[in-house]
């Protein structure tokens, strides 16, 4: 059954698994723990600030929300290792079967 609409409580952190959200930066972090945190990637070419990339945790779906390489979720209990920026090139599927392209 496919909802059509739903709220939530905006002083509590949105809840990603509700509606297809896969591609807003940090979609379900903080689900796993208190010690997961949205942060900016330092090593994307485009600036930003680490209070920026929090509010995708809370539900904002537009800039940096809207673009996966700029923020990603960071579990604070690990080292603090952002992801290499995005290449640009298709996902090679006949070597890697279960990735999605």
């Amino acid at each position: 059954l496919k909802k059509e609409c739903w709220c939530w409580d905006t002083a509590l952190l949105r809840d990603p698994g509700d509606e297809d959200d896969e591609g807003r930066a940090c979609s379900g972090c903080g689900r796993g723990g208190d010690t997961e945190v949205c942060v900016s990637n330092q090593n994307s070419l485009v600036p930003v600030a680490d209070e920026e990339c929090a509010k995708c945790s809370e539900g904002q779906s537009f800039w940096p929300c809207d673009d996966g390489d700029l923020c990603w979720c960071w579990d604070t209990t690990k080292p603090k290792k952002p992801p290499a920026p995005a290449s640009g090139l298709a996902v090679a599927t006949e070597l890697d079967p279960n990735a999605r392209g």
